[in-house]
């Protein structure tokens, strides 16, 4: 996704309160910072990483492996992330 996501998109998509979509957020900062990567914000439109493609694809890469290796992760993708399974293998 190119677009701004906010955080009521977070709190229906995920079906958590505003305070755990503020505290994820806070995480998955420190985790796009690392890579090189922006979290941007703005009030009028939400969030969005910032960055080149490759970096974004590589932070995509990252994360979708170790979600895999979750129990249950597999399913996780499909249905969150409508990942098909050939994909995933």
């Amino acid at each position: 996704r190119n677009e701004y996501l906010s955080i009521d998109f977070f709190k229906v998509e995920m079906q958590v309160s505003k305070n755990t979509v503020i505290r994820d957020i806070k995480k998955v900062r420190e985790y796009v910072d690392g890579s090189g990567l922006k979290l941007h914000y703005t009030r009028k439109n939400g969030y969005r990483i910032w960055g080149n493609n490759s970096e974004r694809r590589y932070l995509l890469n990252s994360i979708i492996s170790n979600i895999i290796g979750f129990p249950n992760g597999r399913n996780l993708l499909q249905s969150y992330g409508n990942i098909t399974p050939q994909v995933l293998d």
